[in-house]
């Protein structure tokens, strides 16, 4: 509750015989000086405002990370969701992640690879040699998706054996996926045969 008074005058007019009454209202000193107390704390707010302050640390030298592409050129990049299939704890298809998919070839060994990372993270979903013994299959039921089975570097070292789908937005990008594939097949297989 304000501390507040009201005073309260009436007052008759000649001509109508009625009685008109003022309200005035008058704040008690207190409330007058917790206002003005007011408007100086936001007088100070806004001079607070206008000042500036100093980094504690300068962050110039921009950081780079290691990918182990430096090495690579790139031959092909799509957008695409990758899957792999697990029969534990019952048989089903589980997203590894979205990101960009890669053809990489090697400025000195020229072998071609396949690696994605999820967006966002830049994690390594997928990472294995296009092996000329690879063969991609449809998906039943989809036009924009491959199947295939690798020996995927992607989460272990020596390698796991993975069941994977790949699904592009469109049919066309999927088949030119497919024909990139099996383009690099090829060319890994002369190099082996090189060898």
């Amino acid at each position: 509750m304000s501390d507040t008074k009201e005073e309260t005058t009436t007052t008759t007019t000649p001509v109508e015989e009625k009685k008109e009454e003022t309200t005035t209202t008058t704040a008690a000193p207190a409330v007058v000086e917790e206002e003005k107390k007011e408007e100086k704390s936001a007088d100070n707010l806004s001079e607070d405002a206008s000042r500036e302050f100093a980094p504690t640390l300068d962050l110039k030298e921009e950081v780079k990370t290691k990918t182990n592409e430096e090495d690579e050129e790139v031959l092909f990049v799509k957008r695409a969701k990758l899957y792999r299939f697990v029969k534990e704890p019952q048989d089903q298809w589980n997203e590894r992640g979205t990101g960009e998919v890669k053809f990489l070839k090697h400025k000195t060994t020229n072998k071609i690879r396949i690696v994605m990372r999820r967006e966002k993270i830049f994690k390594v979903c997928l990472n294995h040699m296009v092996s000329p013994a690879l063969t991609l299959k449809p998906m039943t039921g989809s036009d924009k998706s491959w199947l295939w089975n690798a020996v995927d570097f992607a989460e272990e070292e020596a390698g796991k054996f993975e069941i994977l789908c790949i699904r592009f937005g469109t049919p066309e990008i999927a088949n030119e996926f497919k024909e990139k594939f099996e383009e690099y097949q090829k060319e890994n297989e002369k190099l082996s045969s090189e060898n």
